[in-house]
């Protein structure tokens, strides 16, 4: 049975749930004076247990914050098709189509990764958390949750 995002996540997450999504008052960002930058303000840091995520979690913190790795962010298990060209993929939504090739169910995944990161969100003191995860994932997640997306999640590219 599919369920919307509880309250207190979506709240917690920067959107309050009511008839639309709309910010919630609480700054998870400041814009520091000297440089016009922004500086985000996490209260908790969380990365899959992949080395890519963890790479980006630690590029966009400088290395500065500590976090703590989750293998229940980690991505959709694809089976057999890992690693394979996307033209070979069915149409989304995806639903049960890799679970035959030893893979995940499209719930599986999306219930996989909503327990986790419900029970990061319940912690104390988690209000402005910043969580590295995968596209394929975070778009099961968003589906399941009835949260909306409008574009292409995909990899943001590296300024290395």
């Amino acid at each position: 049975m599919k369920t919307s995002l509880p309250g207190w996540a979506a709240r917690r997450s920067g959107l309050c749930c009511r008839d639309k999504y709309r910010y919630v008052k609480r700054p998870v960002a400041r814009k520091e004076p000297a440089t016009g930058r922004f500086l985000y303000i996490f209260t908790s840091c969380y990365s899959s247990t992949s080395e890519r995520a963890c790479d980006t979690l630690e590029l966009v913190t400088g290395g500065k914050l500590p976090y703590t790795r989750l293998k229940g962010i980690k991505e959709w298990n694809f089976g057999r098709f890992e690693a394979m060209d996307d033209f070979l993929n069915p149409p989304v939504p995806y639903g049960d189509f890799f679970v035959k090739y030893g893979g995940e169910s499209e719930k599986g995944v999306s219930e996989r990764i909503t327990k986790t990161l419900s029970d990061v969100m319940e912690q104390k003191d988690h209000h402005s958390v910043l969580t590295v995860s995968h596209g394929g994932a975070l778009a099961c997640f968003l589906r399941y949750n009835h949260l909306p997306f409008d574009h292409h999640i995909g990899n943001v590219p590296s300024s290395r």
